[in-house]
């Protein structure tokens, strides 16, 4: 089995900075660094909130054990035309954190994952008070979009008129009025347009994280009118974090580059089940193995994208991304002869090449699961995270084979 290394850095929504380089693997969990791993929200199954709710935040840490963290948020994101945003100024999570629920579960325990949990409540006016009324909706879409997809009545709506109308046609405040609105604008030609007229509201809150006084952890968080709306018109797009069913680890008996269970079923010889299972995995050898998690297409969200005329929906894409860490072994974690992952390719599947120690016997496993979908304004982007205690054994052969390791 030939030990092959393959590195992919890709943190969508989550920026992770301290001036400090990953030492020797970015997929390889060390004990002298803090690893951000997720920032999961969650408001009654979705990924997305809208102005007033209130959302939980679970955020996930990995390596060196957390001590302390000083949150900051900001609420007001403007999108340069580099695509970069910039905020004009940032206030403590205090502001927003509804009472009495922040609460922390760290470790001592190197294996161990950190984490955080709290409510907060997205500012009513989050929306509202980033469009000014000197724009038209127009102005909020790409070039060309709106003279494709709008009626010029809703064209040259103001952005505050519109929002009054989705705040009352979704029962989010009965003290708006529409009587700014164009006559012949609704309700029809609003309502048919609204997935493409949500995109253009849509805004972004960052949460920022400052760890051990250290390391700054930074995460985007989508605020738009889906989830309000969605309860009336269910047509409406919502984004929901991902689910994985299942984690395994297959020994086949042949090398591949890429390993799908259904395509490549002629060649395994025996399948270790990890979650919700705990199996032990037998190491031989002469095989070769892979870590395999639940692809979950059956429950995967569809949304509409911009650059689509027909307006059709499209089903969302999911990145597998996986973290590693050598547990119990008196040598140096580190050490390239131990466990490795390889050939990830953000896929839900990731060759694992076996410790040539055998005195490694434990391990711990992140899979970090997140979705995406191209074409879509802002899109809120679902995590979920799940986290195995791994163990290992060897048989007598490949003992032997590896004795002078």
């Amino acid at each position: 089995m030939k030990r092959r290394r393959f590195l992919i850095l890709m943190l969508p929504v989550l920026y992770f900075g301290c001036g400090i380089d990953f030492s020797t693997r970015y997929d390889r969990v060390e004990e002298n660094r803090v690893r951000p791993l997720a920032f999961v929200y969650d408001n009654h199954g979705y990924a997305e909130g809208a102005p007033g709710d209130t959302v939980t935040c679970t955020a996930y840490f990995a390596g060196e054990s957390v001590r302390s963290i000083v949150w900051t948020v900001a609420t007001s994101l403007i999108i340069n035309q580099f695509g970069r945003d910039t905020f004009a100024d940032t206030v403590s999570l205090d502001e927003y954190l509804v009472p009495g629920s922040y609460e922390k579960y760290f470790s001592e325990d190197r294996a161990s994952t950190d984490s955080v949990e709290f409510r907060f409540v997205l500012p009513a006016d989050i929306i509202r008070d980033q469009f000014p009324d000197n724009q038209t909706i127009a102005d909020l879409l790409p070039a060309g979009v709106a003279d494709s997809l709008l009626p010029e009545a809703v064209r040259t709506m103001s952005p505050s008129a519109l929002i009054d109308f989705v705040e009352l046609f979704s029962g989010g405040n009965d003290t708006v009025s529409v009587t700014a609105l164009p006559d012949g604008a609704l309700p029809d030609s609003v309502v048919s347009m609204l997935p493409v007229l949500l995109q253009a509201f849509t805004v972004n809150m960052k949460l920022f994280a400052r760890v051990n006084g250290t390391y700054l952890v930074e995460s985007t968080f989508a605020v738009r009118y889906n989830t309000r709306l969605h309860r009336v018109i269910p047509d409406i797009s919502v984004n929901r974090n991902p689910v994985i069913e299942w984690i395994r680890c297959y020994r086949v008996t042949k090398e591949q580059v890429v390993f799908d269970p259904l395509i490549d079923k002629s060649i395994v010889d025996t399948v270790f089940r990890l979650f919700p299972e705990s199996d032990t995995i037998l190491i031989e050898p002469g095989f070769n193995y892979f870590f395999v998690a639940d692809s979950a297409v059956a429950s995967r969200d569809s949304a509409v994208s911009l650059t689509d005329p027909a307006l059709q929906r499209r089903i969302e894409e999911y990145s597998y991304e996986w973290f590693f860490e050598n547990t119990g072994i008196d040598a140096d974690p580190a050490s390239d002869s131990l466990m490795l992952l390889d050939n990830s390719f953000l896929g839900p599947s990731v060759t694992l090449l076996p410790s040539l120690d055998v005195s490694l016997r434990n391990f711990t496993l992140w899979l970090v699961v997140y979705d995406s979908f191209l074409g879509e304004k802002l899109r809120p982007t679902g995590f979920t995270l799940k986290s195995i205690q791994g163990t290992f054994a060897y048989s007598d052969a490949y003992a032997r084979l590896h004795k002078n390791r």
